[in-house]
């Protein structure tokens, strides 16, 4: 680029930095970072959150921690919140129980406070731990100690996480729950649950949730007392597409009216 002559601002540097974060090309950051001190142009706590970002896409997580370091050491920036949920989907990558708790303790300790955002995460980093049960203790003591509803995201992610721990029945406890709170299922937790059903060979109670997710009658038994209005999918249900011309289809369709 200096080659060229060229100059750039700090928002065409970011932009770029952002590109190569996106597009797994972090190979290139090194010699965008000369660029910017070539040009005297220090990077801000934008470049440090998308060099993080990709370090972390890439579960390159040791080198994710020492662009934070590096930067509180060498700049008057600190960690702001997308950075702590950056570490933390990092750390939930792999699977870093340990390592993704001690993130949020320094996230509290910042005064930075936990959204449902970062509960989503947490959820998923519990989850890839094989720690369903702290997926569920710290969603509740998050949201308690900070005083705010889960929302549907964060149920979803507990759905998955169920799911994914082998707790078919706890899944639809949380989807209980979720509507409890009248919070209406998104497309993905019903896809969840649905693709559960399925692979448990559980054929009438995934026509349940399909008649639910619709808005039709003859729902499944554990959404009966809820609202119909509220059972109904946020954004639809595109899995209906995929599902018509499978054998899984097939089995729902036998149980059900829903051809």
């Amino acid at each position: 680029m200096l080659g060229h002559k060229l100059i750039f601002s700090i928002v065409t540097f970011n932009t770029l930095v952002d590109a190569c974060s996106r597009n797994s090309e972090m190979a290139r950051i090194p010699a965008l970072l000369e660029d910017m001190v070539a040009q005297g142009i220090p990077p801000n706590i934008i470049t440090y959150s998308a060099i993080l970002k990709g370090y972390c896409q890439e579960n390159r997580i040791e080198e994710a921690f020492s662009v934070v370091e590096g930067m509180v050491q060498t700049t008057n920036f600190r960690p702001d919140e997308i950075m702590f949920n950056t570490l933390l989907d990092g750390c939930a990558r792999q699977g870093l129980y340990e390592r993704g708790i001690s993130v949020l303790t320094d996230m509290q300790r910042a005064n930075i406070v936990p959204t449902n955002f970062t509960l989503s995460v947490l959820v998923k980093l519990a989850s890839r731990s094989k720690k369903l049960d702290k997926a569920f203790e710290l969603c509740q003591e998050i949201a308690g100690k900070y005083k705010f509803r889960l929302n549907v995201h964060v149920y979803s992610n507990l759905i998955n996480a169920c799911i994914t721990n082998k707790d078919l029945n706890r899944a639809f406890d949380v989807m209980d729950k979720m509507l409890s709170e009248r919070v209406r299922p998104d497309t993905r937790g019903y896809s969840l649950l649905l693709r559960a059903c399925v692979s448990s060979n559980r054929p009438e109670e995934a026509a349940g949730l399909l008649r639910a997710a619709v808005g039709l009658g003859g729902v499944h038994a554990r959404l009966a007392r809820y609202d119909a209005r509220l059972l109904q999918a946020q954004g639809g249900l595109p899995l209906l597409s995929s599902l018509r011309s499978s054998r899984a289809w097939r089995s729902i369709a036998a149980t059900s009216t829903l051809q």
